[in-house]
């Protein structure tokens, strides 16, 4: 082959590689839902979150339907559809929990920054997005790597019911599904599985 082939390739690899690490770093400085961490037992972390609000949608639809059309609203509400038109910090982790058994039903959320004293959050205008205050509370976590789709979610959510039942913990039996990275993000990839516990 013409080495001016392995010229292009090389630099298409060089700027796929650069844009995955700017990917990282810009996740990275993403403001990230408080908490603190309790006790680690193996996997399993036990954490005390603090009071926030989230903006959430409800949806019904297959587990790729809802994270897309959901996700969309959400990120419109964030980037400007709102009554003031303003523009909010984005934050990681997005939640997603089923809301039915049958799994057909399920609500997404982004966690909002604290906003500067005396300000608040801007109302929607897409009439699915609300926002809602939330309490403190414990969760436990299980945190793992790569491109999860909903059967990977599911199985670390039956592994971390396991180590609960073992560790004699109650919880909750809803699991909230966390992702922190955008979906084109390849490399350094965190999610989690959450259940909430007294």
């Amino acid at each position: 082959m013409s080495p001016i082939f392995y010229y292009v390739a090389g630099g298409i690899v060089l700027v796929f590689f650069g844009w995955q690490w700017k990917l990282v770093r810009d996740t990275n400085k993403t403001p990230m839902q408080k908490y603190t961490v309790e006790q680690v037992i193996g996997d399993v972390e036990i954490r005390n979150y603090a009071p926030f609000v989230k903006a959430k949608v409800t949806e019904k639809g297959s587990y790729q339907e809802i994270s897309y059309r959901s996700f969309q609203r959400l990120a419109g509400y964030i980037f400007g559809k709102n009554e003031s038109e303003q523009q909010i910090a984005m934050t990681t982790p997005v939640g997603m929990h089923y809301e039915t058994a049958d799994a057909q039903q399920a609500e997404m959320y982004f966690v909002m920054p604290e906003m500067p004293a005396g300000s608040a959050l801007p109302t929607p205008k897409d009439s699915l997005v609300s926002l809602i205050p939330c309490d403190a509370f414990r969760a436990a976590a299980l945190r793992f790597g790569g491109v999860a789709g909903s059967e990977t979610f599911k199985d670390k959510e039956a592994e971390l019911k396991k180590s609960l039942r073992d560790l004699n913990i109650a919880f909750v039996d809803t699991a909230e599904w966390l992702r922190y990275n955008p979906p084109f993000q390849l490399f350094d990839r965190r999610n989690e599985v959450l259940f909430r516990i007294q």
